[in-house]
């Protein structure tokens, strides 16, 4: 059986499972109270301030492992994936000679409103082939290192010194790959290009682009489907940065948003979870702010920003309200909760 037949009868069963679970959900509201049949709404968790001084309304105060909520722990980190062309020794040996800039470029594709949860019980949802490859064009090396969100019916074909390529076919979910890149510091920044390229959607950035940090999503549809492309050159190994994911979503019964997400570094690796609101102020002004925990709930910043138009950009601040890091990334809104998606990066302070 071919990874596609594969994948066409998982998408029965799945489709069958949701609707059982519909079902058995249905069979348990009525059996509770006459309000247990209402959808939860997790915006009542969050503060709705837009008080900057306060960043929000968010405390300093340590937290539970994933603000004790289950959908942050389901995605502990992006997957690792196999072992490239070159072995790791060869590699760390020319990402340390000082002659190659180094660049870590994360893809995610898919269903990125995620907004399909009732086509999937209908089984009407749009599945897309996202099968492909990245490749570098020009002079360097492209190391696959993390796949991200693969299921059985996705996997890793090639994985040479300048391309990769994969299977991935998607419906309400996301896929994607963590690449990362060794470019010659004397290439032409102008002529070397990574490409992504899929049977549904392909682009092209220019190398010079990733030098002040990348970030993009390119929508095909109204549905919300498309890819979203975060790209960070690695100045120093000793100042911490990386990639942050989550879901972001209207408020059900007030204006503003919530949002949902985890903050991994740039190899991939779990760095610890956030949470937050946005919202307009009277004059106008669009804000968000959140707190920003480690691993094991500790305290970590307060974040607070501006948003519009589909991008956010701002910075955390510790304890003291001392400026600790940036932050900056792209979104698309959902309608529903535990919907939506946003993708960007962060930054440390560094001296």
């Amino acid at each position: 059986m071919t990874n596609k037949e594969k994948y066409m009868s998982w998408k029965k069963h799945l489709s069958l499972l949701a609707t059982f679970l519909m079902l058995l959900g249905c069979f348990q509201a009525n059996e509770g109270d006459e309000n247990s049949n209402n959808e939860s709404d997790d915006s009542t968790e969050e503060p709705t301030s837009l008080d900057v001084a306060a960043f929000g309304g968010y405390d300093t105060d340590d937290e539970d492992p994933f603000f004790n909520m289950d959908d942050l722990q389901e995605v502990l980190s992006d997957d690792y994936t196999i072992t490239a062309a070159i072995d790791e020794d060869t590699e760390d040996e020319l990402s340390e000679s000082g002659d190659y800039n180094v660049y870590r470029v994360r893809f995610v594709w898919g269903n990125l409103k995620l907004n399909a949860r009732e086509e999937v019980i209908t089984g009407s949802v749009t599945h897309l082939d996202w099968s492909g490859s990245v490749t570098l064009d020009g002079d360097g090396y492209l190391f696959l290192k993390r796949t991200i969100r693969f299921d059985a019916h996705d996997e890793v074909l090639d994985n040479e010194e300048a391309s990769a390529t994969w299977e991935s076919y998607t419906g309400p979910h996301i896929d994607g790959i963590l690449v990362k890149l060794l470019v010659p510091v004397d290439a032409d920044p102008e002529a070397t290009t990574l490409t992504f390229s899929t049977e549904t959607l392909e682009l092209s950035i220019a190398i010079s682009e990733l030098d002040d940090q990348y970030n993009e999503i390119v929508t095909i549809d109204d549905d919300g489907h498309g890819i979203a492309t975060t790209g960070l050159k690695i100045e120093e190994e000793d100042c911490a940065m990386g990639f942050m994911q989550g879901r972001y979503h209207q408020r059900r019964s007030r204006p503003g948003s919530v949002f949902r997400g985890r903050i991994v570094t740039h190899r991939g690796d779990l760095h610890g979870h956030i949470r937050g609101h946005s919202g307009q102020t009277s004059d106008g002004e669009k804000l968000f702010f959140g707190k920003y925990i480690s691993t094991e709930g500790g305290f970590r910043g307060r974040m607070r920003g501006d948003y519009d138009g589909g991008a956010f950009s701002g910075s955390w601040h510790n304890r003291n309200g001392e400026h600790s890091g940036i932050l900056d990334g792209k979104y698309v809104t959902g309608e529903e909760v535990d919907t939506g998606f946003f993708q960007g990066f962060w930054e440390e302070t560094c001296e």
